[in-house]
């Protein structure tokens, strides 16, 4: 159901609590949170700690690109692509996603 609501094929009816949400209003919000956040590409190559940046490969291309700059961006970062997920990997692809942290996890542990 949020998977329908970040692609426009919902109105929300179905999401607990928001009947008739609407979507552009949400995008708009969540478009202004994003430009309110402090953090930039400058202050993420200062980041001195395992960072992985997962993206699924039917991602939009504006995801896909943040991602790809994040990636690069980061000294040391991995970057893990979901084959068939979309923005919302963490709900339908949810056993990738959590074998990609624990693989990123258990790369960096101390021994």
């Amino acid at each position: 159901m949020l998977a329908e609501l970040r692609t426009g094929k919902s109105d929300g009816a179905s999401v607990p609590g928001s009947p008739g949400l609407n979507y552009v209003e949400t995008t708009a919000d969540a478009f202004r949170a994003n430009l309110a956040n402090p953090m930039t590409v400058k202050r993420c190559r200062s980041l001195r700690l395992p960072v992985l940046v997962i993206s699924g490969s039917e991602t939009t291309a504006p995801d896909k690109r943040l991602a790809e700059i994040l990636a690069t961006e980061i000294a040391g970062a991995t970057h893990v692509v979901i084959a068939g997920a979309g923005h919302m990997s963490p709900l339908t692809h949810p056993a990738e996603v959590a074998a990609a942290i624990q693989a990123h996890a258990k790369a960096r542990a101390p021994v």
